[in-house]
């Protein structure tokens, strides 16, 4: 199976820290270059880690498509296996 198709983010669930190359496929950005230049305006800024370089957080990027949407963060569906 090739790594970073639509089958294998259905397979394992998205990785709560996220390099930039993830995170634009999450939240389905056409490409990181895209993804980075929104970041600051539609995406949080990326956490520097120390020896890691940049990373999101699933919250982080969870919270700016709510606010994308109009969402409130009270209103977010929450899947049934967050919840086990």
């Amino acid at each position: 199976m090739e790594i970073g198709t639509d089958t294998d983010a259905q397979i394992r669930p998205w990785p709560r820290q996220m390099r930039a190359e993830t995170a634009a496929r999450y939240v389905d950005e056409v490409s990181t270059s895209s993804f980075l230049r929104s970041v600051g305006t539609l995406y949080p800024e990326g956490r520097q880690i120390p020896t890691k370089g940049r990373r999101w957080l699933r919250e982080d990027l969870d919270e700016a498509l709510d606010r994308l949407h109009g969402r409130c963060g009270d209103e977010r569906e929450v899947a049934l296996s967050d919840l086990i």
